[in-house]
């Protein structure tokens, strides 16, 4: 290994040791976040919307992660952060587009996604044009 490698490895294994990344999490592929939707609010495909959630909360793709187990480097797989909940405030239907809402119990900060359905799939992408001040 490179001294490059070990350190890349080494930021990767501290950044999972901090609070909040439950690394027992990786073993369960059904782990995922609780997505709900506000009362009153439908959208179509909610399971879709759900994984595409999931995908962006994970490590950017390409990422590898690894924790030592006895004299060995092993490779776990991506995993999400811990107690991350979703809400999906609204959905409009003739633009197709959701506000979600993610709860961090860790942070104290509101963070939203807006998610736009093209009658087939979801997508994050953000809208050309968009300023956020």
């Amino acid at each position: 290994m490179t001294k490059r490698n070990a350190a890349t490895a080494l930021v990767i294994v501290a950044g999972l040791l901090q609070p909040g990344w439950d690394l027992s999490r990786a073993a369960d592929s059904e782990a995922g976040i609780q997505v709900t939707t506000s009362p009153g609010v439908s959208v179509p495909n909610l399971a879709e919307l759900k994984r595409k959630i999931e995908d962006t909360l994970r490590q950017p793709v390409g990422t590898r992660i690894y924790v030592r187990e006895g004299d060995k480097w092993v490779e776990i797989p991506p995993q999400l952060p811990k107690d991350v909940s979703a809400v999906v405030r609204s959905f409009n239907e003739k633009e197709g587009k959701a506000y979600v809402h993610l709860v961090f119990p860790k942070y104290r900060m509101p963070v939203a996604q807006f998610w736009r359905f093209n009658g087939k799939s979801w997508s994050g992408d953000i809208d050309p044009g968009m300023i956020i001040r």
